[in-house]
């Protein structure tokens, strides 16, 4: 594939996320970014589809009403998801972020999440790639 097919292919992003409102809002954000969105809402709900689909990122709410985000994760690692895993969270605590760097995940961002927080973060994830391949 060349260099350009590459950056013209849809991301695919699985969106971890129970609150509906924040759901629509960063669906709506991710598809003008050029991404293709699948939502889960409970963290076991991620889990499942993760295990039968891969994607090019993970963006993960640490609260969740059934296993919080970072057990998610957890399971998802477990299963052979590769470390592509953003949090997204209110809280992002200095607990949950221990816990969540304990899981090899270095991307966070705090909510209310903006567009310039999405753009930034595709940038310095693709960056990391490019430098990866």
């Amino acid at each position: 594939m060349r260099k350009g097919e590459q950056m013209r292919k849809k991301r695919k992003v699985l969106l971890v996320e129970d609150d509906y409102s924040v759901q629509r809002m960063m669906k709506e954000m991710l598809e003008v970014l050029g991404c293709d969105v699948t939502i889960a809402t409970l963290g076991e709900q991620a889990v499942q589809i993760a295990r039968k689909d891969s994607f090019d990122y993970y963006l993960v709410d640490i609260l969740m009403p059934d296993i919080d985000g970072l057990e998610a994760v957890e399971k998802m690692l477990i299963s052979g998801v590769s470390q592509k895993v953003v949090v997204t969270s209110a809280d992002l605590s200095p607990e949950n972020l221990e816990k969540a760097r304990i899981l090899g995940i270095q991307k966070f961002l705090s909510k209310p999440i903006q567009m310039y927080d999405l753009e930034r973060l595709f940038k310095e994830l693709e960056q990391e790639r490019d430098i990866d391949s």
